[in-house]
């Protein structure tokens, strides 16, 4: 009974230090100067006498009752054994009240201390988020999908629910086992037809098939890959869409396709001079920043711009001047996902020209981001002119996915303009100029190289200068004697020869140059 009142108090020990040591540190971690002076003075109030009570190994002569015990018994120890053996029971009750009494005896000592129980929430409960059900997680996980991907999966979809419509095939695709899928679908590509029943392309019909594929792999069958050479599932279908697609490139559906058209260093000029760049009307400015920003930073069309922020553009100075800097976000080339842990957001810097004044792109877009919000999107609705100003209103998405072909229609340019050409001329003019490949990815952030040679667009000066080469060869250019209609007349044959006007010091005086000059001036 002894070894094991004496093991719970040594674990009861062991359990109070340890629980004391675990509070100290909890208040410290909290940087609450309150708590963790509270928890330090009950530490020091109430560890010394308790802890001291468990420290003591049990033993009766340790108790204070038994040692009263012992004092009132001791006359008795000439007593018989009997007598002691009936009180040695008293012994064994002395211990049992001795753990009994022997905190609250040590309590007695200790000043009562008021404990405040603070209502602050845990020191570390904001570091997760909030709980989410399956609900939220299936609609966190369909975010991943850039929304030009969905709108061009539920297009394809649509076109294959249309053809099984008008076929009357009511299983869904989703349901269907593998061969009868592909059997299904290498029929559906050798029928399908626009809504007004002309042929899609051959690349059309590429992404249509590829819709489907995601649709299904989005919908339960993961295992789908129509594309997959090494895959005999759909071999049909792979045959099919080949053959359909030759058939389209044979008959020239789609072979003409409709690219934006880089903006010429000649039209830049025409616009400065226009006033359609203009530093002096909101119009104007907006005009600039946004061309710029297209053309010095490879963005894309409108989904870039649309969530450009202000704090992405940074203003800063080095050895070799004043630079902007811009920050690239997430945007179709760049998502930040999975595979693309290793890849890096753009981080560009465009310096400053000072002798090309207000035509400066760096000047031009300091002035326009010291009269805006200090932070926010980047692009605000003009106001006013002269000088311009800007509210707090962003430009709507309409306008601005039509910013470069209003323009361009204002200074009466034809062809196909629109905000794509700002990328499409970054890259044709870094490849006019002999730039490297990888810098012109580097600056229109394209990934690989085959992307990026689809917006360098030959120039007008790279046609002249193939056209050049590839001409015919020029003919020789010999010497031929006078044909007889350039033979002279006896008329004039006969006129008499005027003296030639000549000066003696200029000829050197000598006869035979005096001849030479005479022939040389007829």
């Amino acid at each position: 009974m002894r070894n094991s009142n004496s093991f719970c108090k040594t674990q009861l020990y062991d359990e109070m230090e340890e629980a004391i040591e675990r509070m100290v540190r909890e208040a410290t971690a909290s940087a609450n100067a309150e708590i963790e002076e509270e928890v330090k003075e009950l530490q020091n109030s109430l560890c010394p006498s308790l802890l001291q009570w468990l420290k003591t190994p049990v033993n009766t002569s340790a108790s204070p009752v038994a040692a009263t015990e012992q004092e009132n018994t001791a006359p008795s120890n000439s007593n018989s054994a009997t007598d002691e053996e009936n009180t040695a029971p008293s012994n064994s009750n002395s211990t049992t009240e001795e753990e009994n009494t022997a905190p609250s005896a040590v309590l007695q000592d200790i000043q009562p201390h008021p404990l405040t129980v603070s209502h602050q929430p845990h020191p570390h409960s904001s570091r997760f988020g909030e709980p989410i059900t399956d609900d939220q997680l299936q609609s966190a996980i369909k975010t991943r999908i850039p929304k030009k991907t969905k709108k061009t999966t539920n297009w394809g979809f649509k076109v294959y629910t249309d053809w099984c419509t008008v076929r009357d095939i009511s299983q869904p695709i989703e349901q269907m086992d593998i061969t009868t899928m592909n059997t299904t679908l290498a029929k559906f590509v050798q029928e399908t037809r626009r809504r007004d029943s002309k042929e899609y392309p051959a690349t059309s019909l590429h992404n249509i098939v590829a819709a489907i594929q995601r649709h299904l792999r989005e919908n339960g069958r993961p295992e789908i890959s129509f594309f997959d050479e090494n895959c005999p599932d759909f071999d049909m279908l792979r045959k099919s869409l080949n053959a359909r697609m030759k058939q389209l490139t044979k008959k020239g559906v789609g072979n003409i396709r409709k690219h934006a058209q880089p903006i010429t260093p000649e039209m830049e000029e025409k616009l400065w001079q226009m006033g359609i760049f203009s530093r002096s009307t909101g119009e104007g400015l907006i005009n600039i920043v946004f061309w710029y920003a297209c053309k010095m930073f490879g963005l894309r069309g409108a989904d870039e711009h649309r969530d450009l922020q202000k704090d992405q553009f940074i203003i800063g100075k080095d050895d070799n001047g004043k630079f902007l800097r811009f920050v690239g976000k997430s945007c179709k080339n760049w998502q930040g996902g999975l595979h693309q842990r290793k890849i890096q957001p753009k981080d560009l810097h465009i310096y400053a020209k000072p002798d090309l004044e207000e035509r400066c792109v760096v000047s031009s877009f300091c002035y326009y981001m010291s009269l805006i919000p200090e932070d926010g999107p980047f692009y605000r609705r003009p106001i006013a002119d002269n000088p311009p100003r800007f509210s707090k209103q962003v430009i709507g998405v309409h306008k601005l996915s039509n910013i470069v072909k209003t323009f361009c229609r204002q200074a009466g340019f034809d062809g196909n303009f629109t905000n794509h050409s700002g990328k499409v001329t970054c890259a044709t003019e870094l490849f006019k100029n002999n730039v490297d490949e990888q810098l012109i990815m580097l600056q229109t952030g394209h990934r690989s190289q085959d992307a990026v040679r689809m917006y360098k667009r030959p120039t007008q000066e790279h046609h002249q200068l193939v056209s050049d080469i590839l001409q015919a060869p020029a003919p020789k250019r010999h010497h031929q004697a006078p044909s007889h209609s350039d033979q002279p007349t006896i008329k004039e044959a006969l006129k008499p020869i005027a003296a030639p006007n000549f000066n003696i010091n200029t000829c050197g005086g000598g006869t035979q140059n005096i001849v030479i000059q005479y022939y040389q001036s007829h």
